[in-house]
């Protein structure tokens, strides 16, 4: 199959094949949460999609009337417009901010968490992962990634940060 996405899929369990137990997977929007996890990772790191949307892992409590929940409500990041109409965004689990002092002096970062997401089609008891929404006032959008891992947003920053070098025109 000489498609992209096949060939993207190789190249992904290949990666996961060749991975050290001290590397972490760093990748950018073209592979998605499922492939990463369709490929067996368990230590990634993987920019979204700004639209992109997760449930929660765990089903809201039973209301007493009716089936008990199954699924988990839908998270969503990020706010967004659709036909004309504004799509709000999920409020955050966490919200962490911290000065950075830098060349251009100083300057204070946001992120927003939201933890023990699952895909929107998962069935209960997939694997979970954290979506992070950083905010750099250097930056008019937000970088917008994805983890399994218990990592600061400062340390998920610097490990993306740290892949920019090889994104090249």
């Amino acid at each position: 199959d000489p498609s992209p996405s096949a060939h993207r899929r190789v190249l992904l369990q290949q990666a996961v094949k060749l991975q050290e137990p001290t590397d972490v997977l760093v990748m950018d929007r073209e592979f998605t949460v499922g492939q990463v996890q369709a490929a067996g990772a368990t230590v990634w790191v993987t920019r979204l999609l700004k639209n992109m949307t997760a449930r929660r892992a765990d089903p809201p409590p039973y209301g007493g009337r009716g089936r008990p929940g199954k699924y988990g409500d839908l998270v969503r990041p990020l706010a967004r417009r659709r036909k004309g109409q504004e799509i709000a965004a999920t409020e955050p689990d966490q919200v962490i901010t911290w000065s950075e002092y830098g060349n251009d002096g100083d300057r204070t970062l946001r992120a927003e968490l939201w933890t023990k997401l699952v895909l929107p089609d998962a069935a209960p008891g997939s694997p979970t992962f954290t979506v992070v929404a950083i905010y750099d006032p250097a930056y008019t959008e937000p970088l917008l990634v994805a983890t399994p891992l218990a990592l600061t947003p400062q340390v998920l920053r610097e490990l993306y940060r740290d892949r920019w070098p090889v994104e090249q025109i």
